[in-house]
């Protein structure tokens, strides 16, 4: 049902779909809060990018049991769910919401399965869990006070200058050098106008 230009809300009564296994609900008009009910279904995929859903992502999400969960392009608030890593994730994009708080170090635990990791364009803070770095592909750029982690986070597109590693473009390198810059996977590198 992607790109049908379907509008309005979501109704909250998807547990009469039990035997649901995919949504692809992305390129349409849907509104209003994504129902923490679609939680409560086990699905291989779910897919609600490029729509315009507001408010948080369900805490339910973290029963789903999907590999990939793709979520940006919205305006969805508020942290990333802790529980959502408790799901076999290959694919998690969040990119260009209004999401804040740290990245929940579960995301670490499980960076190693990701095929790819986005949440650019964000408001995260704190420091990037580790084990993300295992993911073949992440992209945390425009994020500004996301910092690095302590090891090496070649694959990571986020501003790591205090790590003396790429920087890149739109991140603020502010209060670190970036002595190692490099043209990234997603753009080009402007070490922060340095």
């Amino acid at each position: 049902m992607d790109s049908n230009g379907l509008g309005g809300p979501l109704p909250d009564r998807w547990e009469r779909l039990p035997y649901l296994q995919s949504i692809d609900l992305s390129s349409n008009k849907l509104l209003g809060t994504i129902p923490s009910s679609i939680g409560n279904l086990s699905l291989s995929r779910l897919i609600l990018d490029h729509n315009a859903f507001t408010g948080t992502i369900p805490t339910t999400f973290g029963n789903l049991g999907v590999d990939l969960l793709y979520l940006d392009n919205n305006h969805l608030s508020g942290t990333l769910p802790a529980n959502i890593a408790n799901n076999p994730l290959t694919g998690l994009t969040l990119d260009l919401n209004h999401l804040t708080g740290t990245i929940p170090s579960q995301f670490g635990d499980i960076g190693a399965q990701f095929i790819v990791i986005s949440a650019a364009f964000n408001d995260f803070t704190g420091t990037l869990p580790s084990g993300l770095c295992r993911a073949n592909s992440c992209n945390f750029q425009y994020n500004v006070h996301l910092g690095c982690p302590s090891q090496s986070c070649t694959r990571c597109a986020l501003p790591l200058c205090n790590c003396g590693k790429v920087c890149y473009s739109g991140n603020d390198c502010a209060g670190g050098s970036c002595p190692s810059c490099s043209t990234g996977p997603w753009g080009y590198t402007t070490c922060g106008g340095q």
